[in-house]
C-alpha cells in the first residue's frame, strides 16, 4: 500500500472521515514540499543578518569570536586573521605572560593565544597558565625555572619561534643558541632550593626578516608579522595588490600571491589542469590553470611557494578569480 493508502486506511479505523483524512494528508504533503527548507532559510537569515550587524558594528568582537572558534584550524586562521589585517584590527604575538587559550582583546588588539602555536598540546599550555597565576614569569630565567618540568627543549624551541617570550627581552636567535645554558640552569635551580645564581647568556644578533618569516610560517602554517609579498611587490611596478583585483575585470593583470592551496583535476577530456587559492597579506582569490598553462608551469604550483601570476580577471557568480596565463616563483 501507499503512504496515503496507509494513512487513509489507519485514521478511518479510528473514526475520521474521508473527507477530513485526505484534506489533512493533503496539507501534509504541500507543507512537505517547502517547510523543512523555509524553517532552514529563516534561521539561517536570522543568523546571517545578526552575524553581519556584529561584523559592521562590532568588528573587533566579530573577528576574535570568528578567531576563537577556528582554533586548531590553520586554513580559517589564517582567513581570519588577514580579514582582521584588511579591516585595521592588529593581531599581537602570543605573550607567555598576558596570553591565555583563547583569543583575547586587550587595548582594542587581539591577542594570539598560547594554544594555536602548533605542536604544543592544549594541557602544555594549561600547567604553564596555572604556574603563571602564582605571579608573572619576571624575566627568562625565571620562566625557565618555574616551567622546568612542563616543558621540553621542541617546546621551548616553538615557544621562541613564535614570539611567546619575546617579553623578556632577547632576540630569538639569543634564546634558541642559548637553550642548553637555560635548560642546564633550570634542572640546578629545581634541585638546589634558593638557587638564584643566573647563568650569563651569549648575545646574539637576531634573524633576518627573512629567517623570521620561515620560522613564523613553521609555527604558525601562515605569516604573522612579515609577509614575503609586501617585500617583492616593491621590486615590480605594475603590481595589483588582491583587494583590488575587482576593479579590474575582464582585464589582464599581474599579482604577487602566496600558494595556500592547489587542486589537480583531470577534465573530462582526460587533459589535466589545476585550480589554486592563494593570498597576499590581506587577501585571497581563486585562480584557474588551464590544461595548456598547467602543463607549462605545474612544477612551480605547490603549496608555501611565492609566485607572480599573470592573468585575466573573471567574475564567478559573485566571487573574481584569475584565469592564469603565465606564473612565474619568486625567491624568497
Amino acid at each position: 500500500l501507499s503512504e496515503r493508502e496507509k494513512f487513509t486506511k489507519r485514521a478511518i479505523e479510528n473514526g475520521y472521515s474521508k473527507e477530513l483524512v485526505d484534506k489533512i494528508y493533503d496539507l501534509i504533503i504541500k507543507f512537505a514540499s517547502y517547510g523543512f527548507n523555509k524553517s532552514h532559510s529563516v534561521s539561517y537569515a536570522i543568523i546571517s543578518y545578526r552575524m553581519a550587524y556584529l561584523k559592521a558594528h562590532y568588528p573587533l568582537y566579530y573577528i576574535s569570536e570568528m578567531l576563537n572558534i577556528s582554533i586548531g584550524g590553520i586554513s580559517n586562521t589564517k582567513k581570519y586573521i588577514y580579514e582582521a589585517k584588511a579591516n585595521k584590527i592588529n593581531i599581537l604575538l602570543p605573550n607567555i605572560n598576558m596570553s591565555t587559550l583563547n583569543y583575547e582583546i586587550k587595548d582594542n588588539n587581539i591577542i594570539y593565544p598560547l594554544n594555536n602555536i602548533k605542536n604544543i598540546s592544549t594541557s602544555v599550555f594549561q600547567n604553564i597558565i596555572l604556574e603563571r597565576e602564582k605571579g608573572l614569569f619576571k624575566d627568562i630565567f625565571d620562566f625557565i625555572r618555574r616551567t622546568y618540568k612542563l616543558i621540553n627543549k621542541k617546546i621551548m624551541i616553538s615557544l621562541i619561534y613564535s614570539g611567546a617570550l619575546d617579553i623578556f627581552g632577547y632576540n630569538r636567535k639569543t634564546l634558541e643558541n642559548n637553550i642548553d645554558v637555560l635548560f642546564n640552569y633550570g634542572e640546578l635551580s629545581c634541585e638546589i632550593d634558593d638557587y638564584d645564581i643566573n647563568p650569563e647568556l651569549i648575545i646574539y644578533d637576531e634573524y633576518s626578516t627573512k629567517e623570521i618569516m620561515k620560522l613564523e610560517l613553521d609555527t604558525y602554517g601562515f605569516y604573522m608579522t612579515y609577509n614575503p609579498v609586501t617585500e617583492f611587490r616593491s621590486k615590480y611596478s605594475n603590481i595589483i595588490a588582491l583587494k583590488d583585483v575587482s576593479s579590474y575585470f575582464d582585464k589582464i593583470i599581474e599579482t604577487i600571491a602566496i600558494i595556500d592551496h592547489n587542486n589537480e583535476v583531470v577534465t573530462r577530456k582526460g587533459d589535466t589542469m589545476c585550480f589554486i587559492k592563494a593570498s597576499d597579506e590581506e587577501n585571497s582569490i581563486d585562480a584557474i590553470v588551464f590544461p595548456k598553462v598547467y602543463e607549462k608551469y605545474k612544477d612551480i604550483i605547490s603549496n608555501n611557494n611565492l609566485v607572480l601570476i599573470k592573468g585575466k580577471v573573471e567574475k564567478r557568480f559573485d566571487k573574481y578569480q584569475i584565469v592564469v596565463d603565465e606564473m612565474s616563483i619568486l625567491d624568497e
